[in-house]
């Protein structure tokens, strides 16, 4: 499942004495992971929290199913989220949320920071396989990536534990079977089973690097193939991926049952997804708004300035230069036959995990997905890049710089076009920072009966609160469809609560289309009139939210 070695040590760098990887400075390891992490924490106060980056709070606010749970001593331990989706991010937050209440900050640094930890582990890896160069190159493209930004920062997918556990897990094999220790070895695999748990679509790329390494690296497989290592990969995996295993034993295989279903309706697509995913331009119109969104703001403080001046000089930049970069590099099929192997291994294992979501039905169309090919892409452009630069008699140091330069300010045009359209048109309909006033508003409802008429609202909610609205409660599922006698009895008995409140996005807003309406025509039926409690606005004075109390 990765590039072994044999057990001589190899020479630092992928390539021969003659054309040997040039010196790098050992501070340029650090600039990659600060970067991404001032990028990140930049644009983190610009959106409002989205229900799939809530989600995993339930269990610490909220009974789960019986299913999802273990009984022991007396208390529901969470193991699973859904059938597919675990627990890991629940387990991390209940000890930071102790330390720090639930908000914008406290939910969106730590994914952050892993993302920091993942580059670092990025460089390590990629300079033991290619050299020091090749990691640079590769680690501050992708630092620069808004595709990678934006994924690890507003973390839906979610997605920054999977890149963290597969590039670490990696990175421990890797150096286990160099080092012959079994130890390293089961340390990697319990990171992977960590990923395997922590969402099952984990096995994309796991499979991918697995297919990859028995292709390329048979004899190295052979020869790390021992008793003493596969009981040490076998018992890390299974403590890593202990609660997931736990879940399907006691539900059987129903992660895998219910969840891969064979389609291939969508293919192109699900192929311009991926690529407008390396491209940068996927999560225009859904992150963010676009510039035709009423009631643009103007900039408030020197840094909003700044971007938007910027975006003012340079003019719209929504598309990076990664996807010829990326193609440019494959086919300078010279500039790395020297590592032809490493370069082959991330290809084989992008097109085996892309392969698996390009033909499950409901799977590899949204950018969560197919950011999870990251960083393979960076890895082939940064030693193709580094294999040009040291093949120049002149200055090659000067010419990587250049090359990646140009690069990462294209990225970083990208991600600036995303910042200036959070500043001047806000976040998407479904990051709306209007749920933050909601929040707000929500401090003097903890004791009245709260019904969320509207997809994405309750989880934000309860989550902010810390589980203190006790009687905040779902209707979205009984008005997100046309209404049944059953679903016009639920509502009914809903209506009748005295001093009910119920949240409904506005119209522009709405993610269930129909659902404010369908609540309102059975309100009406039974003599209900509305009385508007508050309208809350976003930034741009749009309003997104309005609570109503029904009255006779």
């Amino acid at each position: 499942m990765i590039p072994t070695a044999p057990s001589a040590p190899p020479r630092p760098g992928i390539w021969s004495k003659k054309d040997a990887t040039p010196y790098v400075k050992p501070w340029l390891a650090a600039l990659s992971p600060i970067l991404f992490a001032v990028l990140g924490v930049t644009v983190m106060p610009y959106a409002g929290i989205q229900n799939d980056e809530a989600l995993f709070a339930a269990p610490l606010f909220t009974a789960m199913p019986h299913d999802l749970v273990l009984r022991a001593f007396h208390h529901d331990v969470p193991l699973m989220l859904m059938s597919y989706l675990g627990t890991t991010k629940t387990w991390l937050y209940a000890v930071i949320f102790q330390l720090w209440p639930p908000g914008i900050v406290s939910l969106r640094l730590p994914p952050i920071l892993i993302g920091a930890a993942t580059l670092v582990l990025f460089h390590r890896l990629v300079a033991l396989w290619a050299g020091p160069l090749a990691a640079t190159i590769a680690c501050l493209l992708l630092a620069t990536d808004a595709s990678f930004v934006l994924t690890n920062t507003f973390d839906w997918g979610p997605v920054a534990i999977q890149h963290l556990t597969l590039i670490g897990g990696l990175l421990l094999v890797y150096k286990g079977v160099r080092s012959s220790s079994a130890s390293r070895i089961g340390g990697g695999f319990l990171l992977i089973g960590l990923g395997m748990w922590d969402k099952a679509i984990f096995i994309w790329m796991l499979s991918g690097t697995g297919v990859a390494t028995l292709l390329l690296f048979p004899a190295e497989v052979r020869r790390a193939f021992t008793r003493r290592n596969v009981r040490a990969a076998a018992i890390g995996f299974a403590i890593g991926a202990a609660p997931l295993i736990l879940y399907n034993i006691r539900q059987p295989l129903r992660t895998f049952r219910g969840n891969a279903v064979y389609s291939s309706s969508e293919l192109p697509q699900k192929f311009e997804v991926a690529k407008r995913m390396l491209a940068g331009n996927l999560m225009f119109g859904y992150l963010v708004n676009e510039d035709w969104a009423a009631n643009p703001r103007a900039p408030g403080n020197a840094l909003e300035r700044g971007s938007l001046a910027v975006s003012d000089l340079a003019g719209e930049h929504r598309t990076s230069l990664q996807v010829y970069a990326f193609l440019a590099s494959l086919a300078a099929i010279p500039l790395w036959w020297n590592r032809r192997k490493l370069v082959l291994f991330a290809l084989v294992t992008m097109i085996v995990a892309w392969l698996q979501m390009a033909f499950t039905k409901d799977a590899g169309g949204g950018g969560h997905h197919v950011v999870l090919l990251y960083p393979f892409p960076h890895l082939i452009m940064g030693v193709a890049i580094a294999g040009a630069c040291v093949r120049l008699r002149w200055r090659p140091h000067v010419m990587a710089a250049l090359v990646t330069g140009v690069l990462c300010l294209s990225n970083l045009l990208v991600y600036n076009q995303y910042l200036s359209q959070f500043i001047r048109d806000g976040a998407g309909p479904v990051w709306s920072e209007a749920v933050l006033p909601l929040s707000t508003a929500a401090n003097a409802w903890e004791d009245r009966n709260v019904f969320v008429a509207d997809w994405g609202i309750d989880p934000v909610l309860r989550m902010l609160h810390g589980g203190r609205l006790t009687k905040l409660w779902t209707a979205s599922d009984v008005v997100s469809h046309e209404l049944s006698a059953s679903d016009r009895a639920t509502l009914a008995n809903m209506l009748a609560l005295p001093g009910a409140y119920f949240i409904t996005h506005t119209a522009p807003f709405e993610v269930q289309k129909g659902s404010r309406a369908r609540l309102l025509s059975v309100a009406q039926a039974l003599a209900y009139r509305p009385r508007t409690v508050a309208v809350i606005n976003d930034y741009n004075r749009r309003a997104v939210f309005e609570v109503i109390e029904f009255v006779h």
